[in-house]
């Protein structure tokens, strides 16, 4: 039979190479993504589909939001909060800067952030369980260098592997306080 051996980069967003052994050994370049997309992890693709409904779920909820408190009838103006409320949130979840490499005084901003908890979901959704073909040696992967697992490399991000439930319930208060609150907001507008 065949055997699929990953070899290890010390970033996971590089590209990793992929060797088939067989009566052919051949060197394929492909992306992480791309290889772990098409495995067989139980769970997997139910738990990152999950994640990739919510996240566009809580933002039409904010907008509907935002929406019901404006006085006008120009949409321009809740549109312009709601990008600047959406940056706000992108920027500061970990996606462009991961939480270790954070200043101090935006990592409670970090905490606070309704999406951070939705993309550390995201994160455990892809990276728990993996092990990678790696021997690293203990202070490599206390440096950040070399990683084992999947679970080494999101305890370097600060996220805990078998927190994906708490994080997806954590993430689910937002939209239902956003969505309470854009139906009373657009009741109030339509009946008053």
């Amino acid at each position: 039979g065949k055997s699929t051996t990953i070899s290890r980069s010390p970033r996971p967003s590089s590209s990793a190479s992929c060797r088939t052994s067989g009566t052919t050994p051949a060197t394929t370049p492909c992306t992480w993504r791309g290889t772990y997309l098409i495995d067989a992890r139980a769970n997997f693709f139910g738990r990152y589909v999950l994640c990739v409904f919510l996240g566009p779920l809580m933002f039409m909820f904010l907008g509907l939001f935002v929406g019901a408190l404006e006085r006008s009838s120009d949409f321009e103006p809740s549109r312009q909060k709601c990008v600047s409320l959406l940056t706000f949130m992108v920027l500061f979840c970990g996606l462009i800067i991961p939480y270790p490499e954070l200043q101090q005084w935006c990592r409670p901003i970090y905490k606070a952030d309704p999406f951070s908890k939705l993309y550390n979901a995201v994160l455990i959704a892809f990276w728990r369980g993996i092990d990678f073909d790696a021997d690293c040696a203990d202070d490599l992967v206390s440096e950040g260098i070399c990683y084992n697992t999947g679970a080494e490399y999101l305890q370097s991000l600060d996220v805990h592997a078998d927190q994906y439930l708490e994080n997806v319930l954590t993430f689910l208060v937002p939209i239902g306080l956003l969505a309470a609150g854009s139906v009373v907001g657009l009741y109030r507008v339509a009946y008053y």
